[in-house]
């Protein structure tokens, strides 16, 4: 996303949800939202893809969704810090570094 600010006006326009909306959520956790695996959705649950912060849920019928924010620092310091929130994470932050420097690398070759 070339433009936060932008994105953050798009998203706040068309989904309702902001940094404070995203906290809020995390915060209400557990309540009657199961995860994607079909267990109460936690606060732990929230997955840090390094780029965006994100749960994965399930509505009562079974589809599964993914709710993002893309503030990574502000959920990182308002959510992730403040309430020592242990994300699950799909590969290591030393991994997408590695990535990261060989797409960098390979761009400019």
């Amino acid at each position: 996303m070339p433009n936060r600010a932008e994105a953050a006006v798009w998203y706040s326009e068309h989904l309702g949800f902001e940094v404070d909306v995203f906290c809020a959520f995390a915060r209400s956790l557990p309540n009657d939202i199961n995860g994607a695996i079909g267990k109460p959705l936690m606060p732990n649950d929230i997955v840090d893809f390094d780029l965006c912060w994100a749960y994965d849920l399930a509505d009562p019928w079974g589809n599964q969704y993914e709710l993002n924010c893309y503030e990574y620092d502000r959920i990182k310091t308002d959510l992730i810090d403040a309430e020592r929130i242990i994300p699950t994470r799909y590969w290591e932050r030393d991994q997408y570094a590695a990535y990261r420097a060989r797409s960098i690398a390979a761009e400019r070759s």
